[in-house]
């Protein structure tokens, strides 16, 4: 099962995954770090952290929905 937790900027998305991860056994992932893995690991996907969150959905989307 895949939880996408989100919302603005330091809004405790973080927080949130952490009390989940605690109370429930659910690990969690931040996707700002499966950004920038893509980003600097596969350039050819396109993802770049500069730019627009919904162009980087659409990229990051076919990689998160493979994961649930």
């Amino acid at each position: 099962m895949l939880y996408i937790v989100g919302g603005c900027s330091r809004s405790g998305k973080s927080l949130l995954a952490e009390r989940i991860r605690v109370n429930h056994n659910v690990p969690w992932f931040p996707l700002d770090a499966l950004k920038m893995g893509l980003h600097l690991g596969a350039p050819s996907m396109g993802v770049h952290p500069d730019e627009d969150d919904l162009e980087t959905a659409d990229r990051m989307w076919p990689i998160v929905k493979g994961r649930s």
